[in-house]
């Protein structure tokens, strides 16, 4: 039933019902304010013209700024500029209302100057006629924590699959000892994000830098990196990783160097081999606190296998020199000869000649059948050290079997160059070997030459040097050169 009021009783009931709405509105008010400053969470109140009206005790404690300082503020002076983009789709969506409210995941900066990641929620309060925004809430969760952790096992993943590659890059390379450290550098700045890396290996009680990579990589091979004052030194002796925060203020770094070199933070873990520290792995940053412990970890972690391939690959280049090594001479034996003379034709330039000269000793046999196979051994080793002090630098000699020697040249010029080497092997060969206690050891020397043209192969040469040697030898020895066409 639908009951008539008439205007006189409305007139005289409309104060009453004002003041009650009055008092609802106060009511609600107060406790939504009671809601705002108790919330666990920030809130802001933000104006159309983006300045921040209003904030809770949870935002100001979560950001560090107060009341008063986030007035003078904008959310988008706050905000990461990597994390401005993030409100570029979703904010025109909610001005117009096609968008009733939408959250992001974002970095804002903390008044200590640090960035915060936060998970905001912002909607509009809208004129109930027009639908016009009025203003706009946000609500903001501080999401650090949980951002820390999966950032921590993404980290941690990235690093496991960073140490599998450098187990399988080692694989490949365990072999070489050069690469092996290149390969060692790479990685490692690769897992820890460094920006340079170094090996530096004992020797001769010094450490000495043998590879390097990044910012470090003209930094000079075979430097003594010194023993005193250096972080590195003072790993090897404690055996255990080291990291330094800033160069600048770290007591254990030689700063002048760190300067020099633009380090102002750096990693530093021992290599070894089986239990015997071999040297270190350094990487380096040219900011300070760069690197982490996590990263200090994860280096220890990538230096293990790399120390076991060490160890293996010394084994292997112990073995491969006494397999190419003649035991007597110490010179290359033959196989490590036809190595050495292949090597050169497979690398010479165009226009570069390689040499082979065949050395083949006169009157040995009667030497060491009447005087035994000491004196016979000790003018073999005499032959040997001879032939060492008349050759150039960069040049191979190696004992072929018996009395037979052969020198392999690289870098020849001239031909000139090959006949005056082969004059003074013949000189220096011939003269007497003093043996001790006894009569000293007289010998001669045949020679023959072979210079490439560029064209000639491994079995072409030593053919051709050992036909001339045999020429030599039937004209009273001396040396015959021999063109190989």
């Amino acid at each position: 039933m639908w009951r008539t009021i008439s205007p006189q009783h409305a007139a005289s009931h409309a104060p009453e019902k004002n003041h009650r709405t009055a008092v609802k509105l106060s009511v609600a008010e107060q406790a939504w304010r009671l809601a705002f400053d108790a919330a666990p969470h920030g809130i802001a109140i933000v104006e159309l013209d983006h300045r921040i009206s209003h904030v809770n005790r949870s935002l100001c404690a979560l950001l560090g700024y107060t009341a008063e300082e986030f007035a003078a503020l904008t959310f988008v002076e706050l905000t990461h500029p990597d994390d401005l983009a993030r409100d570029a789709v979703n904010f025109p969506r909610l001005r117009d209302g096609s968008l009733e409210r939408y959250s992001v995941e974002k970095r804002y900066r903390h008044h200590a100057g640090h960035w915060v990641w936060v998970h905001r929620s912002m909607g509009a309060v809208r004129d109930p006629e027009s639908g016009a925004p009025l203003r706009y809430v946000a609500t903001i969760e501080d999401i650090s924590e949980r951002i820390a952790i999966a950032e921590s096992a993404t980290r941690a993943l990235v690093r496991q699959r960073a140490i599998i590659a450098a187990q399988a890059a080692i694989a490949e390379v365990q072999l070489d000892k050069c690469a092996l450290r290149d390969e060692m550098c790479l990685r490692a700045m690769a897992l820890t994000r460094g920006t340079g890396a170094v090996v530096e290996l004992i020797e001769d009680g010094e450490l000495v830098c043998r590879a390097t990579a990044g910012q470090l990589a003209l930094h000079h091979l075979g430097t003594h990196c010194g023993s005193d004052g250096t972080l590195s030194q003072r790993c090897v002796d404690r055996g255990l990783g080291l990291l330094s925060d800033d160069t600048e203020t770290d007591p254990r770094v030689r700063r002048a160097v760190a300067r020099t070199l633009s380090i102002r933070s750096m990693l530093v873990v021992p290599l070894r081999v089986g239990e015997r520290i071999v040297g270190v792995l350094k990487v380096v940053a040219p900011w300070a606190q760069h690197f982490t412990m996590d990263d200090l970890r994860a280096l220890e972690l990538l230096a293990a296998p790399f120390g076991a391939a060490l160890r293996n690959a010394d084994e292997h280049e112990a073995s491969t020199v006494q397999a190419l090594t003649d035991p007597l001479t110490g010179l290359t034996n033959r196989q490590g000869g036809l190595q050495a003379l292949r090597h050169a034709l497979a690398n010479r330039t165009p226009g570069e000649r390689v040499a082979v000269l065949f050395v083949d000793l006169d009157g040995f046999k009667r030497v060491n059948d009447v005087r035994g196979h000491r004196v016979g051994d000790a003018v073999l080793v005499g032959v040997a050290d001879r032939i060492r002090q008349v050759i150039r630098r960069d040049d191979t000699v190696a004992r072929f079997g018996g009395d037979e020697f052969v020198v392999i040249i690289e870098n020849l010029t001239t031909k000139e160059e090959a006949d005056l080497l082969a004059a003074r092997l013949v000189e220096w060969v011939c003269a007497p070997y003093p043996i001790p206690g006894e009569a000293p050891a007289a010998i001669g020397a045949s020679v023959g030459i072979a210079i490439g043209n560029g064209c000639a192969t491994l079995t072409e040469l030593l053919d051709a040097a050992d036909r001339a040697m045999y020429s030599a030898k039937q004209h009273g020895g001396g040396h015959l050169r021999v063109l190989v066409a």
